[in-house]
């Protein structure tokens, strides 16, 4: 890269950070990009005062976190093409990943992406005669537009996104570069001779707005797979720059005790990872030592065949034949819903197995020899009653004869040493399959991805790369990292766990701040009387829209709240916003949570919230879609069965307490980080491997299949004045006895 002059700053968590003057004068010294000094990072400043950063300090840290990572991808000795202007690209998309990044953090993206049906062109040109579209849907068609250009220029087979799943933010990020960042990035092209055409710059654009989104590029060209590692390197389901600046920037600024992150040594031990995908692929191999196929997955009828020493699990969908040839190991076969997996036999009535641990059926059909040795018993299995349907579960079980089955349900089948088994009808690999050595790999099948360039090895009928056949790039580790990505995890759950889903944080970001702003929104029109700027809150008017503007905005049409209609719970919910005093929660982390609903099965905790949601008051309009509110005041109906439960339990105790007068639910969701042990890999030196095939990190990082559990905070008021700040032991027990009693009178009004 050519060298330039820099602008430091000086960063609270990172030191210095150097910035290229080309950079500064086309992205930094924006209106747009000065916007995001205004704009929180997070809200947790309800928690931590101190807590004061801004999108602009954390586009910053990206930044110099991305600098880290190129610097050691360009030390490693992993060759990419064009690797120059990649460099530049993605430095580019690192400060520009929060361009579109609305006020308040998240809290008001939803409300925004509504409100922004948009007209334009991706020149900023107003289309005539067109109706207005979804800011996705106008962002498939410019990326296709400007990316189809490019690749029939240069013998690109283009490929059209399908859908965009990325954040409101991100959307409005990538629509903003094409809008507003088009001659910036010219001239930052030029600035370091990397400027081709004008096909190449949009097609340039394409890739900065698909960094920003997460979108991985389809085709199966060297020079687009080599791309979807910088992508993973900005917008990742792992570890990227942008996940990483957050957990240290916000640990530091909070002052929380939080696990220490060595991002120094996780980003210098990046390295990329080679893999090879063949679709519809016919196999017919045998003899193959050490190799790890890292996905593999047939969604046709064919039969697919594999017998030898090989590690990992095969998922079967439902209607699938299975044959399990005699002397096969099996670790584990169960249902993938429940513990036993539903099969019907297509031959024979009867199986026998040698099983070290348990076999298990409805029913009493298993019999036993009476060996002491309990390794050496053989189990005999078959369909109680004489059924053809069962259901069954085994572990560390070799066949004695061979099984014939039919998967009547999904199902799993964990191998290990030695087994060979048929499988017909669809089937998936669930993370990496270690072939260690098989006699046998034949059969056809719609997807295979092997770790390595097996283009160079006599592994299938391809030589050269073609769409069927193809390498692909993605983001490794050395194994120096492997503590460090133990600690990123860590890092990442507690925040999220004690900070970001607080129920102070949750009721100011989740529940105050968007309705207090979408009433704001509503009253906007009426401004002009007053002189005060309406600007609706949508994309058109996102260079005006931060944190600063909500607030005043709020304050002015409080103050004129009969004028504008801003009429309670308003009024009250404004105050609330301005003091910081807030509803008392009925329980004060999602931990508590599990423990008050801890009997509940989540079919039990699914329906309390769609009984909430059911029998919600006054905020309908407002928070979400039908059905779906993601917060409300229950009706007065509702509140006096709930104050019925509470007389109720009060009598059982002997106890006078209070009755509710009020009652809030805001819904949120924890979703807790597991790294997949099938999509890291770690360079460990003589050979690289996913995680999945390290044992003793495997069990640490494998991600589970559960249900995600829907969680919701409670805040009430009191039919009288709460002033429970008398310090006596008869007052602080009063109180404890009280919310007992709520707890309790809440969980039986579920029940009903």
């Amino acid at each position: 890269m050519i060298k330039t002059k820099v602008k430091i700053f000086k960063d609270s968590v990172h030191g210095y950070i150097n910035v290229p003057e080309y950079y500064i004068k086309n992205i930094i010294d924006t209106n747009y990009f000065q916007r995001l000094r205004n704009i929180d990072q997070t809200g947790m400043r309800v928690l931590y005062p101190s807590a004061k950063h801004d999108r602009f300090s954390h586009s910053l840290g990206v930044f110099h976190l991305g600098q880290k990572a190129m610097e050691a991808l360009r030390k490693g000795g992993y060759f990419i093409d064009n690797f120059n202007r990649y460099e530049v690209l993605f430095l580019t998309a690192c400060l520009l990943h929060d361009i579109g990044h609305t006020p308040f953090s998240h809290s008001l993206e939803e409300l925004i992406l509504n409100n922004s049906l948009v007209s334009y062109d991706p020149n900023g040109q107003k289309v005539r005669n067109t109706p207005k579209k979804k800011i996705a849907e106008v962002l498939v068609e410019s990326i296709y537009k400007y990316e189809y250009e490019f690749c029939v220029k240069n013998s690109i087979q283009p490929k059209k996104i399908t859908k965009i799943h990325a954040a409101p933010h991100e959307m409005f990020g990538a629509f903003l570069i094409f809008e507003k960042f088009y001659n910036n990035l010219i001239y930052i092209e030029k600035s370091v001779n990397i400027f081709i055409d004008e096909s190449a710059l949009r097609d340039d654009i394409c890739f900065i707005a698909r960094m920003i989104m997460g979108i991985k590029y389809e085709e199966f060209s060297k020079d687009r797979q080599e791309r979807n590692c910088f992508i993973e390197l900005l917008n990742g389901d792992n570890f990227d720059v942008d996940k990483l600046d957050y957990i240290v920037r916000d640990t530091h600024m909070s002052g929380i005790n939080n696990v220490s992150v060595d991002v120094e040594r996780l980003l210098g031990s990046l390295c990329i990872v080679t893999k090879t995908k063949h679709l519809n692929k016919k196999l017919e191999k045998s003899n193959i030592n050490n190799l790890t196929i890292s996905k593999i997955c047939n969604n046709q009828t064919g039969e697919f065949e594999i017998d030898g020493r090989f590690k990992g699990i095969i998922e079967v969908e439902k209607g699938a034949e299975i044959e399990i040839d005699r002397g096969s190991n099996i670790e584990l076969f169960k249902g993938v819903e429940h513990e036993y997996a539903e099969v019907s036999y297509l031959k024979g009535d009867y199986a026998y197995f040698s099983v070290t641990t348990k076999l298990k059926q409805d029913g009493e059909w298993i019999e036993e020899n009476e060996s002491e040795n309990y390794t050496d018993k053989i189990k005999f299995l078959g369909p109680p009653q004489h059924k053809k349907s069962f259901s069954l579960y085994f572990s560390e079980g070799k066949l004695v004869e061979p099984l014939k089955i039919k998967a009547k349900s999904a199902l799993e089948i964990h191998t290990i040493e030695s087994c060979k088994f048929k499988i017909k009808g669809p089937f998936f690999s669930k993370g990496s399959l270690k072939l260690f050595h098989l006699d046998t790999l034949k059969g056809t099948i719609s997807e295979v991805e092997i770790l390595g360039n097996t283009f160079e090895q006599d592994f299938t009928s391809n030589k050269e790369p073609s769409e069927n056949g193809y390498n692909t790039y993605s983001i490794g580790f050395r194994k120096q990292a492997i503590n460090v990505i133990a600690n990123v995890l860590e890092a990442r759950n507690y925040l999220y766990l004690w900070v970001y889903a607080h129920h102070k944080v949750i009721y100011y970001a989740n529940f105050l701040i968007p309705v207090i702003a979408k009433q704001i929104s509503a009253c906007c029109g009426d401004t002009k009387r007053r002189g005060f700027p309406s600007w609706k809150l949508c994309y058109d008017n996102l260079n005006y829209l931060d944190d600063y503007y909500i607030w005043t905005a709020v304050k002015y049409i409080n103050s004129y709240s009969k004028e504008f209609k801003f009429k309670k719970p308003y009024t009250d919910l404004a105050e609330q916003l301005f003091s910081r005093v807030y509803n008392k929660s009925l329980y004060k982390s999602l931990a508590e949570f599990e423990l008050v609903f801890d009997s509940f099965t989540i079919e039990q905790r699914l329906n309390a919230l769609k009984k909430l949601r059911s029998r919600t008051d006054t905020l309908k309009p407002f928070l979400g879609e039908k059905k779906m509110y993601t917060a409300g005041y229950v009706t007065s109906k509702t509140l006096n069965e709930i104050n019925l439960c509470i007389r109720d339990e009060a009598k059982k105790s002997g106890t006078e307490v209070r009755f509710l007068k009020e009652l809030l639910y805001v819904v949120t969701e924890f979703k807790q980080k597991k790294l997949d042990p099938n999509s890291v890999c770690l360079d460990m030196v003589d050979q690289i491997l996913p995680i999945s095939q390290i044992n003793l990190l495997s069990s640490n990082y494998n991600v589970t299949q559960s249900i995600q559990d829907k969680y919701f905070y409670l805040y009430y008021k009191c039919d009288i004045n709460e002033n429970l700040a008398k310090e006596t032991e008869e007052s602080s027990s009063r109180y404890s006895k009280e919310v007992g009693i709520f707890k309790a009178a809440i969980k039986n009004f579920f029940l009903q």
